[in-house]
């Protein structure tokens, strides 16, 4: 009984640490355009002690998937930087991207990235975002992986 208490407790400290870091982050993008290192080295920290106390499958799973995304989102940036001639896809909304999956896994993160899309579309068609200005992604990364960790939280399957 009181193991479970511990494990009930010691979760929703990551939760309110991922949150509060998430909320921080979400407003420095919205603020100045730019997603610091310092909230995605908290992330990261944050995300290795997670899966080291709670994945029973280890780290190595997660550390694979976050490189992998994060090579992914490099890729999938570089490409579009040369064909548009600019910078399309911010560096911080790659490694928010990677580091998610050290919170959440695999499995949820083209859920969160397609939430995350469908987010910012809404934004712009109700206008709370300036259509040819840079879009600030970081905040509705943040909705999505927020979304998905209480879901998987819960007992949902991303």
């Amino acid at each position: 009984m009181l193991l479970g208490c511990g494990c009930v407790v010691i979760w929703f400290g990551f939760s309110l640490f991922l949150f509060a870091v998430l909320i921080s982050l979400s407003l420095t993008d919205l603020r100045r355009r730019i997603i610091p290192n310092t909230h995605i080295l908290a992330l990261l920290i944050g995300g290795i002690c997670f899966s080291w106390v709670y994945d029973t499958a280890g780290i190595a799973p997660r550390m694979v998937a976050s490189l992998g995304l994060l090579a992914a989102g490099l890729l999938v940036a570089g490409i579009a930087a040369r064909l548009l001639r600019r910078e399309a896809l911010g560096m911080g909304d790659v490694k928010l991207y990677a580091v998610a999956a050290l919170w959440l896994g695999l499995s949820p993160m083209p859920l969160v990235l397609t939430t995350a899309s469908a987010l910012a579309l809404v934004a712009l068609m109700f206008g709370l975002e300036k259509q040819g200005a840079p879009l600030a992604f970081g905040p509705y990364l943040s909705v999505a992986i927020f979304g998905a960790w209480l879901w998987q939280m819960v007992g949902g399957q991303a």
